[in-house]
């Protein structure tokens, strides 16, 4: 007679996978997007969780820049805002799934904003 074979135990924590952390609050829609769409792709860390917040935050303001109108100030403001989400998304340095070569953070940061802003148009 031979022995039972021994039963493989899997713990818990893989058998499900990681819980998506939750959108911080006060986001508006589109940061809510951006947070959304970047955790669907990436899992990171907490430091990497605060960068996305901020980033987040940056395309709100924009988005209330865009409702604000166009004068000299709000161009202004907006040009210094986008320069900071595009710092913000290239720290975060994601790969770009799309590209079999590695891109430049500054080509992520691009392709991220580009990506946000078609989204929004949809």
């Amino acid at each position: 007679m031979s022995t039972p074979a021994a039963v493989l135990e899997v713990p818990e924590t893989a058998r499900t996978p990681p819980r998506r952390p939750r959108a911080p609050t006060g986001l508006g829609a589109g940061g809510k997007r951006l947070w959304r769409e970047v955790l669907a792709l990436y899992e990171m860390n907490p430091g990497e969780l605060r960068i996305l917040e901020e980033s987040c935050r940056v395309v709100d303001v924009l988005d209330e820049l865009r409702e604000a109108g166009h004068g000299p100030e709000i161009l202004r403001e907006a040009r210094l805002q986008r320069e900071m989400l595009r710092k913000l998304l290239a720290s975060l340095d994601l790969p770009d799934e799309d590209e079999p070569t590695l891109p430049s953070s500054r080509s992520t940061a691009a392709r991220a904003l580009a990506k946000a802003r078609w989204h929004r148009r949809a």
